[in-house]
């Protein structure tokens, strides 16, 4: 499996631009986009998740639970309800590294189920949330 980490957006309240994600989509074959935990930050998270899955790679999207309605809507709003994001416990920006090591273990697994299969499983993001 190809991945390459890459970082593309000058801000992360802004999407990518279409060299950086057919840059990704070349290089790689999974793709993760983060992180919704703001309202500008949500939206561009979502934008770049969605691009990324037409450009065939399976993107796990994290928001956080303050902003997983927003994630919805924007997914929807661009054509692609069956994006399922990762959900994690809010806020981000604000933790400690060990703190961020929790978030961390949340996204691992429904990243994975989404990679894997296509959406997180329901029993996978309850157990990822309500442990921390």
């Amino acid at each position: 499996m190809r991945t390459t980490p890459f970082r593309g957006t000058l801000s992360f309240s802004s999407d990518a631009s279409a060299e950086v994600i057919n840059r990704i989509a070349a290089e790689n074959d999974i793709a993760l986009t983060a992180i919704g935990d703001c309202g500008s930050c949500c939206s561009a998270c979502v934008t770049d998740g969605v691009r990324l899955e037409q450009a065939g790679l399976p993107t796990a999207v994290i928001v956080t639970t303050e902003f997983e309605h927003e994630a919805r809507l924007q997914r929807d709003a661009r054509g692609m309800a069956d994006l399922e994001p990762v959900v994690i416990t809010h806020p981000i920006s604000s933790l400690t590294l060990e703190q961020l090591e929790g978030r961390a273990a949340e996204v691992a697994p429904q990243a994975l189920d989404i990679w894997l299969t296509g959406t997180p499983t329901r029993a996978t993001r309850t157990a990822t949330t309500s442990s921390v």
